[in-house]
């Protein structure tokens, strides 16, 4: 098991996985774009509603355990506010590699941390779409370039920040 320093100061929560995945989070991000097929603005959005989870809910912490759960969740809530077609909870679990039931634990978790609030404004959607650019294209870590790359395979013209803490 990979140990992540970090973690053992912060608490357990049910986003917090027994392990750190073994597929890094660019391949998993990657998974969920080519099997969710969300839009581009579900994934800015799921960004928006992540960054502000993180800043009004202290116990969720995003580290190595816990960045792929809080990540398919974001997504799914995202594609629901967000898309016109999208999936039901099971479906987002199969690709995430949870159960239905951990998924729906997860999402309501979520969906408290945002106080129900799912909306993200035009200056907010601006906002985290530049974050998004300026934070993985003109990245100088060398974590960004296979994000790079997956941004020019699909076509996508921005993609959800990935930490260099979160890649495996």
């Amino acid at each position: 098991m990979i140990q992540d320093p970090i973690l053992s100061r912060l608490p357990s929560t049910p986003f917090t996985a027994d392990e750190i995945p073994s597929i890094s989070l660019t391949d998993y991000l990657n998974r969920i774009m080519k099997h969710a097929m969300c839009s581009n603005s579900c994934f800015i959005t799921a960004h928006s509603l992540i960054e502000r989870a993180v800043m009004k809910d202290q116990t969720l912490h995003l580290n190595s355990w816990s960045a792929h759960r809080i990540l398919i969740t974001a997504v799914m809530i995202a594609a629901k506010v967000q898309d016109d077609i999208y999936y039901n909870n099971s479906f987002y679990a199969k690709i995430g590699g949870l159960t239905v039931k951990e998924l729906n634990h997860l999402e309501l978790l979520l969906l408290k941390s945002l106080k129900f609030r799912t909306f993200v404004s035009h200056e907010d959607f601006k906002t985290s779409e530049r974050n998004l650019i300026d934070g993985v294209l003109f990245s100088e870590n060398p974590s960004s370039f296979a994000i790079r790359g997956l941004l020019y395979s699909t076509g996508f013209a921005t993609f959800p920040r990935i930490h260099s803490s979160w890649l495996g």
